[in-house]
């Protein structure tokens, strides 16, 4: 399986050449072209009325419709999607994700499936997305069209090279949270506007960085197989955990997150902090030239070390961005070949990520795709990970030019965690998740910010998860795990 996916990037690679260098469709629509809303979440941008028209005037030849591309704030985002597909609103292309409730939302039947949209109007897709597409398959039917980019799970620390300069800092070598910890307590010591370590929106130490070597199911990251037991066990029945909470607790009391994070309400404002660059250390999923992205995308320098563990490809990482077409949308033909349009053609692709050229944007070097930004253009998202076929993006100067092909490199030193491909059968055991997805939100928010010690709450949180019924899901869980890993 892993050499299926690197055939499909290297594959993915000619294609981004041949792109560029002007090959595409060439077949024009009659009449004018259909707009397609198109909902993502992330910072809303000022001159996005720009860029949809330039959308419009170089799609609508090509395939006869053409992207109106808004954003939604991150806080509003999951409130904000969850009505219209609760309302049958009407949309489009809709932003999705194993994370986002992409499962749910499958089986609450808010997307349509797709393999007859492409086969008929997008037969492109295939090659261009390759095996990423086998990712977001349920009952045989695809429901989501996947980003193509990294094919496995790892992460890494990220740091603001700024302190790493200024303190001799050995940023190369630090591997476990007890390696980071000394130079936390430096940057508190001396320097008291930095934040000494970010927490990124809402998250946590151990969902950033110690994770990923779990094999999570599809039914959020809570529930994950542990090949040691051969079970599927709730991530609170694991002593690691709790372990890790109270490393969180201590940090928080120790004064190294930002305040923010004592709104238990609200979001940790990290972006901010990135802005202004008063912070030091930070973890996250990780992926070749992810510290350049970071760098080019908040305008000083940015390191990262390399993977924490090995890579992993897990179901969730090829889940992990997707564009999925609403069962409400009235134009299902024109939005899949927007689809196809963002993952076949670079100029295209480009367009939505970094906007117009001269007015957003500008080439360093336009023959190897090399760009730069314009300051305050009123462009510039930051999504190439949501906005499909990442192969076809250009680089920044910050950025490695062998970017992908370190990440053929990346990903074919990943192993296959052995339920990839797995997805949970959730009807025996709707009523118990939503049970303990109503107790996880009174606890986590608390627990995994540190914001007391877990100690004090175990029992009881263990207790609440026991009335909502985690044994039973967890042996369901691990009944059809079993049963998967013996038809394989």
């Amino acid at each position: 399986m892993r050499s299926r996916i690197l055939t499909v990037l290297a594959l993915v690679l000619v294609s981004a050449g041949l792109a560029f260098a002007g090959g595409q469709a060439q077949t024009t629509a009659a009449g004018a072209p259909v707009p397609v809303m198109v909902w993502l979440p992330g910072g809303a941008q000022d001159d996005q009325a720009t860029v949809n028209a330039a959308a419009r005037e170089y799609a609508g030849p090509i395939i006869g419709a053409y992207p109106e591309v808004q954003f939604f704030g991150w806080g509003e985002w999951g409130d904000r999607k969850q009505l219209a597909i609760q309302s049958r609103e009407e949309m489009d292309i809709v932003f999705t994700a194993e994370w986002n409730n992409y499962h749910q939302e499958v089986l609450r039947n808010a997307w349509r499936p797709l393999n007859e949209l492409i086969d008929t109007h997008a037969p492109a897709l295939r090659d261009a997305v390759g095996f990423f597409l086998e990712g977001p398959v349920r009952d045989g039917q695809i429901f989501a069209i996947p980003t193509v980019k990294e094919g496995a799970d790892s992460s890494q620390w990220f740091f603001n090279k700024r302190l790493t300069d200024k303190y001799n800092i050995p940023w190369q070598s630090i591997v476990t949270p007890a390696d980071l910890e000394p130079y936390l307590q430096l940057i508190r010591d001396n320097e008291p506007d930095v934040i000494p370590y970010l927490l990124d929106g809402v998250s946590e130490l151990p969902n950033s960085t110690l994770m990923n070597v779990w094999n999570r199911i599809g039914v959020g990251s809570d529930f994950t197989y542990f090949e040691d037991t051969g079970r599927v066990q709730y991530r609170w029945h694991r002593e690691e955990s709790w372990e890790r909470a109270q490393r969180m607790h201590d940090w928080y009391r120790r004064g190294f997150f930002q305040p923010e994070v004592e709104d238990v309400g609200g979001e940790s404002q990290h972006n901010r902090y990135f802005q202004n660059g008063n912070w030091f250390a930070y973890s996250h999923v990780g992926h070749p030239g992810k510290a350049g992205e970071l760098s080019a995308a908040h305008g000083y320098t940015i390191v990262g070390t390399g993977p924490l563990s090995q890579p992993v490809v897990t179901t969730d990482i090829l889940l992990g961005s997707m564009m999925a077409i609403s069962q409400t949308s009235r134009k299902p033909v024109e939005s899949i070949k927007v689809l196809e349009l963002m993952n076949t053609d670079r100029k295209f692709n480009n367009l939505l990520n970094y906007g117009v050229e001269g007015k957003h944007f500008r080439f360093v070097n336009e023959q190897l795709g090399v760009i730069e930004s314009i300051a305050n253009s009123g462009y510039s998202p930051n999504m190439q990970w949501a906005l499909q076929n990442q192969f076809l993006t250009y680089l920044f100067p910050t950025e490695d030019p062998n970017k992908w092909a370190n990440y053929l490199a990346f990903n074919e030193s990943a192993k296959l965690s052995p339920v990839v491909g797995f997805i949970a059968d959730q009807q025996p055991i709707r009523t118990q998740l939503a049970s303990i997805s109503n107790v996880k939100d009174l606890y986590n928010p608390i627990i995994i910010r540190g914001l007391e010690d877990p100690s004090s709450l175990r029992a009881e949180y263990l207790a609440a998860l026991r009335d909502a019924g985690v044994t039973q899901v967890e042996e369901e869980l691990t009944r059809q795990v079993q049963a998967f890993l013996a038809n394989r």
